[in-house]
């Protein structure tokens, strides 16, 4: 029987966090939902309890790299479950999601967790804005609504295979893009988002949007702390952030795989006999 459903989500630019909103939003008539934000470094201090088997986790992260952030990894192993049912959603940028997924499944089940069931979904990218319109934009909308659908249907599962007879197959698969480091990729690809001083009011709010802390009080960025999420562009007001692509063959890779269809993948696992 399950509890509460306990919603872990690292959202730097905010799509992850609208996931969890929507699902909290959809469970929380029936359920007592609880909502964990990982994204930024307080909210990282602390390690997660272990988790009880009557609970479900429910995973929301993103794919950096064609792979999960490496920062939520590094958390994500701090916890442990009880044979406690548990959920994964990636969500990827519109171009490749790698082995995200089952970077996800293989780490939870190491922590002790059955994962039931997994969903990735084709986003908006980080680095597709006003400044530089490179890629399709999905129906956020029309996903989240699908989404709420696929997990109904996990939430039904538990219900009648409460026993813990549930589980999902799935393993990191090789890719060769994912030898390189994130961080080495992301710096190869962009530079240090730049201020234009005409428009910064020193609102801090990128600063405050940072999940690394790399961005100081003189919003300046330490390079050896970026990640280029671009959690600092989206988040000011004035637009006095911007990126800018180091080759000219990295914006055409994006534009060429980002304007290609792209469809969601839901999958949730039979129960056992």
């Amino acid at each position: 029987m399950i509890n509460k459903i306990r919603i872990l989500f690292f959202s730097p630019t905010g799509t992850g966090r609208r996931i969890a909103l929507a699902i909290a939003a959809e469970f929380k008539q029936t359920d007592v939902v609880e909502l964990s934000d990982i994204s930024y470094p307080d909210c990282r201090l602390n390690s997660q309890p272990v988790i009880p088997e009557d609970e479900w986790l429910i995973l929301i992260l993103p794919v950096y790299a064609q792979r999960l952030p490496q920062l939520a990894v590094s958390y994500l192993w701090t916890f442990r479950g009880q044979q406690t049912p548990a959920s994964v959603i990636c969500h990827y940028g519109h171009v490749r999601s790698g082995i995200a997924l089952g970077q996800a499944t293989f780490l939870l089940r190491q922590q002790g967790f059955r994962v039931i069931s997994g969903a990735v979904l084709p986003v908006d990218h980080a680095y597709n804005n006003e400044q530089v319109q490179i890629l399709a934009r999905p129906d956020i909308t029309a996903l989240i609504s699908q989404l709420q659908d696929h997990l109904r249907q996990v939430r039904q599962l538990l219900q009648t295979c409460g026993d813990g007879s549930i589980d999902f197959h799935g393993g990191p698969r090789f890719n060769p893009a994912c030898l390189i480091p994130q961080k080495w990729l992301a710096c190869g690809t962009i530079t240090l988002p730049a201020v234009r001083q005409t428009r910064c009011r020193q609102c801090q709010a990128c600063r405050l949007a940072c999940p690394t802390g790399a961005i100081s009080n003189k919003l300046e960025i330490r390079a050896d702390q970026c990640i280029r999420c671009l959690a600092c562009v989206r988040a000011c007001p004035q637009g006095a952030r911007s990126l800018h692509f180091r080759q000219p063959v990295a914006r055409w890779y994006l534009r060429y795989y980002g304007h290609q269809a792209h469809e969601p993948l839901f999958r949730i696992g039979k129960p056992s006999s």
